[in-house]
């Protein structure tokens, strides 16, 4: 049942067919410059309770009490989201 469910898309990350908004599981084979440009667009088009697998480079995490009294705008650039899995090389994330 889970191979039916599942998709593979191969391609450009930007697109519009790389619409995240209805998966309830990313894999990101990202690069660390590409990383909060990454976040942005979870953040963006995922909802809560999405999981975000990363292999390699970490997606950069949203930290409240480092952004308080900051304008809205400085969230940019990182994820709002539970780090549930971190061992070697692989992490997975469960956006807020």
């Amino acid at each position: 049942h889970v191979r039916k469910n599942c998709k593979f898309i191969l391609g450009n990350m930007w697109s519009s067919r790389a619409d995240l908004r209805l998966e309830n599981a990313v894999m990101i084979f990202g690069v660390k410059p590409l990383m909060p440009k990454i976040a942005d667009k979870i953040s963006r088009e995922c909802s809560s309770g999405t999981h975000v697998f990363s292999y390699r480079f970490r997606v950069p995490m949203f930290d409240e009490t480092a952004t308080r009294g900051k304008d809205s705008g400085s969230n940019s650039g990182f994820l709002a989201a539970d780090l549930v899995y971190d061992h070697e090389e692989m992490r997975v994330y469960r956006v807020q």
